[in-house]
């Protein structure tokens, strides 16, 4: 699983799991503090993957509410 793959550090490029859009949504979802996800990202996934789902499934949250 690529989730595994991500945690066990394999030096495979973020690209490799994040297409472009995937990388926009995070951005866009941060906001200001997008660029600064997307850099912690390849550097300690097993932080910012939890991190990151947890924040989208409140705005699917969100979203379902309107």
């Amino acid at each position: 699983m690529w989730i595994n793959d991500i945690k066990c550090g394999l030096g495979k490029p973020m690209e490799n799991y994040f297409s472009v859009r995937h990388r926009r949504c995070i951005e866009r979802l941060y906001g200001d503090h997008g660029i600064e996800m997307l850099e912690i990202l390849p550097k300690k996934p097993e932080k910012a993957l939890p991190i990151i789902l947890a924040r989208l499934m409140q705005k699917l949250e969100e979203v379902d509410r309107q």
